[in-house]
């Protein structure tokens, strides 16, 4: 009886440890395949499993066969138990953070490439309508020295007012805008008193900026820092609104050429009534 009781003993061992060969490798096969997760808790299994096995074989040497009765061995079972439970739920844990850290981190850089994305856009409709927007008063407008000159005085007063109250795009505009008006104002009025009243009048106001609504020109810069950083909304405002700029820019340059078009037609008519 003891024997054949030795001899399943000794077969179960076998069995247990052939179980222990194949998960090995089922481990190594799995972390070959990427899954370094499942690789780890199917070692751990396998060293749960192993552990059990001497903690019942030490049981039965000190116990004997009724090894299993004992209350000792049986709140030692359920520590056990708790113990390997705990650190099993602790690798899933460590991977589950893990991953997350690999999510959140992918989104960031996501975000990265979409906010350099529309940063770009931004900027190429920036450059667009500061050259479209320039277009009325450069050599290749249609307009008159007269009409030119009187483009550039309207688009130096509309962004003097509104650098004054605070405008920062209407201040980084103001050299440009100087620029232009005094260019225009010398081709239309020459050299004489008139162009030297224009020069005073600009310099005057250029030098006025330093009294301008700074404290809301900072706020609105805060604001928009902020906005950029956090939310790409903004972003594709910009985008919308340049966009947009852009085409009513395109637009009243169209109807400007097509006025002069038809102001020269008239001329024309009236040339051939007369």
């Amino acid at each position: 009886m003891e024997a054949a009781q030795e001899a399943a003993e000794q077969r179960n061992e076998a069995w247990a440890s052939i179980q222990s060969m194949q998960e090995s490798w089922e481990a190594a096969d799995m972390a070959a395949k990427g899954n370094q997760e499942g690789a780890d808790l199917l070692n751990f299994d396998a060293s749960g499993s192993q552990q059990k096995s001497q903690l019942d074989a030490l049981a039965k040497t000190y116990w004997g066969g009724n090894y299993a009765t004992q209350k000792q061995y049986q709140d030692m079972v359920l520590e056990m138990d708790k113990s390997l439970s705990d650190q099993r739920l602790q690798i899933q844990r460590e991977y589950a953070q893990e991953a997350a850290e690999q999510q959140e981190e992918a989104a960031e850089q996501q975000q990265q490439y979409v906010d350099q994305a529309q940063q770009s856009i931004a900027s190429i409709f920036s450059s667009l309508t500061t050259y479209v927007n320039g277009l009325a008063t450069s050599d290749a407008s249609p307009l008159s020295a007269e009409d030119q000159y009187g483009v550039a005085n309207d688009n130096f007063q509309t962004d003097y007012k509104a650098a004054m109250g605070g405008d920062y795009d209407a201040l980084s505009r103001m050299q440009t805008d100087a620029q232009t008006l005094l260019s225009t104002g010398k081709t239309y009025d020459g050299s004489g008193t008139d162009y030297a009243s224009l020069f005073s009048t600009v310099t005057t106001d250029l030098g006025n900026l330093v009294n301008a609504n700074l404290s809301k020109m900072q706020q609105t810069l805060i604001t928009q820092a902020k906005s950029s950083t956090s939310d790409t909304k903004s972003l594709s405002d910009t985008v919308a609104t340049l966009a947009k700029q852009v085409a009513e820019l395109v637009a009243s340059n169209q109807k400007v050429a097509s006025t002069l078009k038809m102001n020269t037609l008239v001329t024309a008519q009236a040339g051939k009534t007369a």
